[in-house]
């Protein structure tokens, strides 16, 4: 374990030791706790956070970087049983893909475009069209189908890669990857954008993907 007190002191103990769980304090010297993403590769961001903080109007922005949780202080052993709680159902998941050695096993068929897919629960057959959005967790990804939840052992970035020909599909937000054909309803909440799917979800857009979004969504219209 390692105890920090300032940001870039900790982006550097998280590189040296590669940790599960870090406890974020928002209001730090220099750097707010907030902007961690800045000073990392996706490739390492293979960790869950859980944020601190006197104030709860941090909370919209703790979502947007997918914490597990997010305390207002005085920190308690109560106030952690949730977050800590998911934390194991999420090492349960990593550990068992990796058992599996589902990291080597994602295939794209080429001709019919399908993926293959190998998780806990067996092996996917999808087709990029059936997806709705992927959500960034860390070196692994959570897929969202009309009917399945696939939880992935790539992380976002693979999978934008992989679907760079695939034009409806688009990286929204460091966290979100969409299906355009999916998109409901676009609107700005409070500084802060989402798209509603069809089937309700609602999905971060970047402020810096805005108009690429709006671009893209005018060239499925053609």
């Amino acid at each position: 374990m390692s105890i920090d007190d300032t940001l870039l002191k900790g982006v550097a103990s998280i590189r040296k030791h590669n940790p599960d769980l870090v406890f974020l304090d928002i209001e730090l010297p220099q750097h707010s706790g907030m902007s961690l993403s800045k000073f990392l590769d996706e490739d390492e961001r293979n960790f869950e956070i859980i944020f601190s903080t006197f104030h709860f109007e941090f909370a919209i922005e703790s979502y947007e970087l997918e914490a597990i949780g997010y305390l207002v202080k005085p920190m308690s052993s109560q106030k952690l049983k949730t977050p800590i709680k998911r934390l194991k159902k999420r090492l349960e998941e990593k550990h068992a893909l990796h058992k599996i050695g589902v990291i080597k096993d994602v295939l794209k068929d080429e001709d019919s475009k399908r993926i293959r897919i190998a998780t806990i629960e067996g092996q996917y057959f999808i087709n990029p069209e059936e997806i709705n959005y992927c959500r960034a967790d860390g070196a692994y990804t959570e897929i969202f189908t009309e009917t399945e939840k696939i939880y992935a052992g790539r992380n976002i970035k693979y999978f934008e890669e992989l679907f760079v020909s695939e034009k409806y599909l688009m990286r929204v937000h460091r966290s979100y990857f969409v299906n355009l054909r999916k998109v409901a309803v676009y609107q700005a909440r409070e500084h802060t954008y989402l798209l509603t799917l069809k089937d309700g979800t609602e999905v971060l857009l970047s402020p810096q993907k805005v108009r690429e979004f709006q671009e893209q969504m005018r060239s499925l219209d053609k």
